[in-house]
This record gives C-alpha cells, structure tokens and sequence, in this order.
C-alpha cells in the first residue's frame, strides 16, 4: 500500500455524492452525518475504508445484522463517489476486497 493521503470532498459536495449512491432516508439521517464529520480531512485509502467501516457499525449499531451487511457491501459504490483519485479508489477497493468484514486498521 502507498499511503498517499486524499482530501475528501467538501460537505456540499460529500453530501451530493453520497445520496447518489444511496438517497434512503435511514443512511441520510443515521450514516451520512458521521461521514459528513470527515468533509475536507485528509485519508489515506485504508482511512477511507476504516471511515467507512466504522461509521456503518455505529450507525447499525443495535439493528439486525442485514443492515450492517447492506451497507457494508456498498463500501466499493461509496469510495468511487468519495476519492477521486483513481490509484487511491483502487487501492481502498483492493483493501476492502481482501477482508470485506473486518476492512479495519
């Protein structure tokens, strides 16, 4: 792994590409703000998965398992609309396709 970090999006633009990935109001009220949180901070590609990660089991947390499972296959669809770096989106997607269900640090 290369550890080029990235500046996620600005909110306004974070915002707009993660409900072009899922505009369902559970992820828009309970996921979508943690990420929110990370708009503008630099991420390496495992800090982008490990983001992900960690936002959907909070946001899960106390719901049938399903749900975590959904949206945690969705990780892929939510690095392609949040890195536009291409070598780093290939690389968080190699990340969390080597452990989809423990893609942590």
């Amino acid at each position: 792994m290369h550890h080029n970090p990235i500046v996620l999006p600005p909110k306004e633009v974070m915002s707009r590409k993660l409900s072009e990935v899922d505009n369902s109001l559970f992820v828009k009220w309970h996921l979508y703000p943690m990420l929110l949180k990370a708009a503008g901070t630099k991420k390496t590609a495992v800090g982008v998965v490990t983001l992900l990660r960690l936002s959907i089991e909070e946001a899960t947390r106390g719901m049938p398992e399903e749900i975590q499972r959904a949206l945690t296959v969705r990780i892929p669809k939510f690095v392609d609309a949040l890195v536009i770096d291409r070598s780093v989106r290939i690389e968080a997607k190699e990340f969390f396709r080597k452990d989809p269900e423990h893609a942590l640090l």
